[in-house]
């Protein structure tokens, strides 16, 4: 999509560049035994219906022409993943803000806050530290379920342990587990999550079976791939490119390709 500024100012490169995808999707398509397209914007024109899963009242683009509002995919804290609202005490309306890391958006909590409405926040990429700051007796700001790093180093009792954000910092979970029974829960974990991996995949799998991405870089990770393949089976870790490790395998891939159809 070319913006207007951009166009204006020199509308060439962008224009190299979409052709060059152009190029490359037609190829798929070819593969695929299915026609070309003449134009990036026929994957959105050449549908067979236009909706949005969210409200009306929500869309900042209002009147489309032809489009339906089938609403959010709201779970109702059920089901892999959902979490049921915990909304805070308070009178009135409750209000739901979906905000982002920004200046404002302190102000903006700290205004409902003077209002005394229960309100249940949801701000993308705080941290522990940051969400407890903002919240407030009618203030909830929900947990965004994200990696981050944290400065503060972690306590030597929560290495090799899910942690959770405690008051001085992370607590280690499950502290009362011996190391052996962490270990076999951890190992358990493990052999659950990948094996379930290795079924779905519908494959036959070969005698020998080189391990990429991630978890090739875990001891364990190999060690359970092992104890759930066909007896016989030699699992390893790759090397990418002779030199790039066990990362980096679908970016090869991709530029292999790339190469093949200069």
């Amino acid at each position: 999509m070319l913006r207007p500024r951009v166009a204006a100012a020199d509308p060439a490169p962008a224009l190299a560049v979409e052709a060059e995808v152009l190029s490359r999707v037609n190829w798929v398509l070819g593969e695929w035994g299915q026609p070309p397209m003449q134009s990036l914007g026929q994957l959105y024109s050449d549908v067979d219906e236009t909706f949005l899963t969210t409200f009306p009242e929500l869309d900042h683009f209002r009147e489309r022409a032809g489009a339906a509002y089938w609403g959010p995919v709201i779970s109702g804290g059920v089901g892999p993943g959902a979490e049921a609202p915990e909304w805070p005490d308070g009178d009135g309306k409750r209000v739901f803000v979906y905000l982002k890391r920004t200046p404002v958006a302190g102000e903006v909590l700290r205004v409902l806050d003077a209002l005394r409405v229960p309100t249940l926040a949801y701000v993308d990429g705080l941290d522990p530290a940051e969400r407890k700051r903002l919240e407030a007796p009618t203030v909830r700001v929900a947990e965004t379920g994200e990696r981050y790093l944290d400065e503060t180093p972690a306590p030597s009792s929560a290495i090799g342990r899910l942690a959770v954000p405690g008051p001085a910092g992370l607590l280690g979970f499950g502290a009362e587990l011996p190391a052996a029974s962490w270990r076999a829960a951890r190992w358990a974990l493990k052999e659950a999550v990948l094996g379930r991996a290795l079924r779905e995949t519908g494959l036959t799998l070969p005698t020998t079976l080189v391990v990429v991405g991630g978890p090739a870089g875990d001891d364990e990770a190999l060690t359970a791939v092992s104890g759930l393949v066909p007896p016989g089976t030699v699992v390893g870790r790759a090397n990418v490119a002779g030199a790039l490790g066990h990362r980096h395998a679908v970016a090869w891939g991709l530029a292999l390709t790339a190469a093949s159809r200069l």
